[in-house]
């Protein structure tokens, strides 16, 4: 075996020195391809070729990993040495990474900071900035979008709109900013002028972010589902920021959240069922969704590497999938005219709670909520219950699974601020800028300085174009009664990531996934050509690989793992939300009878209502007839003579539900 250094230079070695390797599924582990830690002799040329890791008198760090080739026989493939101690007699401790064990090493606690920090894009003045960040949405761009997005005011505490567009319509079609000119707010009690650009902000493409992550660590992108597919190919990462433009100004590291490289990376292996896959011979990245590595067909036969019978582990139990992630705040209305945030406690419960205590709910799609109907007097109300951004987690009498995402789920509001439908992004902040306060005698005062740069936390949000007026930002798979595509970004829902990305991975959790060991003789070739994830025949059966272990350096039996596919019967499956708030049949419909002739405009309640949530009528109920629930109110009937007292009688009846 030889270990040849990036310099060129072949390490030392003790003679008879075998790596132990292992070659981990990226589905089912959490690290790549490494092997067990060797001792490299305390040769000269090996302190040389390293830089003197035994030496504490050099003035530069020490570099802790470096790049070479292990060779051995026809077995050669690039790795990554990690330098982990060093004595002058006893010699050099370090261990080696592979394939995707190397990519995950290259990429460990980088920050999207330090990836963007030098990434600016500059304009002349601030109307030209404007200019820009306007025509994203006239003109699609790889790199950015723009829509109206709701922000909490750090100052007041408000509900205020990002991006606001009103009239006129410019030649283009699309709306203005309606901070393209001057403003005057008031915060604190005190009126504050806000010059053109505040409160505009681009959202950067998670494509276009993805592109320049693995560009900086050395790898070209493949095309794959998410970059040639809508939503995904337009989708972005928020931001609250409400100057990021007001130096003429963008600044990449401003709108990528605060977070590692690993955690992007992790955002999609945890909400979309995917695995980052590298070939380090041609420095690419591809994208691998697990229902497309299911489905297709096996890679190769193992059967006659067998060097005994397989064993089955039938100990381990059958499991169900837990999908997680924050959740961010709601807009919900306080009273009066507010709009406050909050996080009602229904985001923390699943739906089948949801549905276990409020059988009657429905679910509106546009914005994601789940309600109930219920009745004040004579009026329809109705009342969130439940969302689908609640985590997903079906709750049956499983072990679980959980997969935890590392970002914030956002929820859609409805603000005339916004024009419509948007985003909430939570609590807005500053990055350029602060508000100084005059004193009295003329000075400036800085304790009033009012300046936020806290964490932004990695937010998704799709992109709805528009070919006039402004385009809007969505998490769901519709607008209104508008079917927009078929995928969100929520975990439940018929076209939610659960339902999309994750179902057939939780019916071999439920029916499949068997630990299989095997012990095998690979050869030189089969050690470089055995993937790490894709299917394996092994006594005709169709497995996954878990964990290939192999030695470098001779040939020897090893111990590897893998997991079943086949789906046992009897079958267990998730139930469909469609399922879960099956519509029923029949509804209530609302009646009532005045205990006066004459015509009226409108009824005055003497005492308001109660809202009350009634259960669905039953067939018995509909079949049945009648009136149910009913009940008088006394009040005043009101028409254009004036009033009158009396009596109005509200009831029930169940009706036929339309389709």
């Amino acid at each position: 075996m030889k270990i040849i250094h990036s310099s060129g230079k072949e390490l030392k070695i003790e003679t008879g020195t075998v790596l132990e390797m292992e070659r981990t599924n990226p589905f089912f582990n959490d690290y790549g391809e490494q092997s067990i830690p060797i001792k490299l002799p305390p040769d000269k040329q090996n302190f040389e070729t390293l830089g003197f890791p035994d030496n504490i008198s050099g003035i530069h760090k020490m570099p802790q990993r470096t790049d070479g080739t292990i060779q051995d026989g026809i077995f050669h493939i690039a790795c990554r040495q990690a330098i982990l101690s060093a004595n002058s007699k006893e010699g050099i401790d370090t261990s080696f990474y592979l394939n995707i064990g190397s990519f995950y090493e290259k990429m460990e606690k980088v920050q999207l900071s330090t990836v963007f920090k030098d990434k600016v894009i500059n304009f002349d003045t601030i109307y030209s900035a404007m200019s820009f960040v306007r025509k994203l949405m006239v003109i699609p761009d790889h790199r950015f979008s723009c829509f109206p997005v709701l922000t909490e005011s750090q100052d007041s505490g408000k509900i205020i709109c990002l991006n606001k567009m009103v009239l006129p319509l410019k030649e283009d079609g699309y709306l203005s900013f309606y901070n393209e000119m001057e403003q005057t707010e008031t915060v604190n009690e005190k009126k504050v002028s806000i010059p053109p650009g505040y409160y505009i902000t681009p959202f950067v493409k998670v494509m276009h972010v993805l592109d320049e992550i693995f560009k900086y660590l050395g790898y070209v992108l493949e095309g794959n589902f998410f970059s040639e597919t809508e939503p995904f190919k337009s989708m972005v990462f928020l931001n609250n920021n409400i100057d990021t433009i007001v130096d003429n100004k963008i600044r990449y590291e401003q709108l990528v959240p605060d977070c590692s490289i690993s955690s992007v990376l992790d955002i999609f292996r945890n909400k979309f069922c995917c695995e980052f896959i590298p070939d380090e011979i041609h420095r690419t990245v591809r994208i691998e969704l697990f229902n497309d590595v299911i489905e297709r067909p096996v890679s190769q036969d193992l059967t006659k590497l067998l060097a005994s019978p397989i064993t089955i582990n039938h100990g381990q139990a059958f499991k169900q999938l837990k999908l997680t992630c924050e959740k961010g705040p709601m807009i919900t209305f306080q009273g009066g005219t507010d709009f406050v945030s909050a996080t009602p406690d229904f985001l923390n419960k699943k739906l089948y709670e949801i549905k276990s205590a409020y059988p009657g709910a429905m679910i509106s799609e546009p914005i994601g909520i789940i309600f109930r109907e219920g009745y004040k007097g004579h009026f329809l109300t109705t009342e969130y219950v439940g969302s689908l951004n609640c985590d997903y987690y079906a709750g049956e009498n499983l072990e679980d699974e959980e997969k935890q995402s590392p970002d914030v789920l956002v929820s859609i509001g409805f603000f005339l601020e916004s024009g419509g439908y948007a985003p909430f992004v939570g609590t807005s902040r500053t990055m350029n800028s602060s508000i100084v306060w005059s004193s009295p005698s003329g000075a400036e005062s800085t304790d009033d300085a009012t300046q936020d740069k806290s964490e932004l936390k990695p937010m998704l949000c799709f992109t709805v174009h528009r070919n006039s007026n402004t385009d809007i930002g969505t998490i769901y798979d519709c607008l209104l009664s508008e079917h927009l595509w078929d995928y969100a970004l929520c975990y439940n829902g018929k076209n939610g990531l659960y339902e999309k990305f994750w179902r057939k991975y939780d019916d071999m959790l439920r029916n499949s996934m068997r630990p299989v060991t095997a012990k095998l003789m690979l050869s030189d070739l089969d050690k470089m050509n055995i993937s790490a994830y894709e299917k394996v025949l092994i006594n005709n059966q169709e497995l996954l690989p878990d964990i290939i272990k192999y030695d470098i350096g001779k040939k020897d039996i090893t111990e590897c793992s893998f997991y079943t596919t086949r789906i046992y019967f009897p079958k267990s499956s998730a139930i469909t939300n469609t399922e879960l708030f099956k519509p029923s049949k029949y509804r209530w419909e609302v009646k009532k009878e005045a205990s006066i002739t004459d015509t009226y405009n409108y009824f005055e309640y003497n005492e308001t209502p109660v809202a009350f949530y009634p259960t669905l009528p039953t067939e018995k109920e509909y079949k049945q007839g009648g009136r149910f629930y009913q009940k008088a109110y006394s009040g005043k009937f009101y028409n254009d003579s004036g009033y009158k007292n009396g009596i109005l009688t509200v009831w029930l009846e169940p009706v036929l539900r339309e389709v």
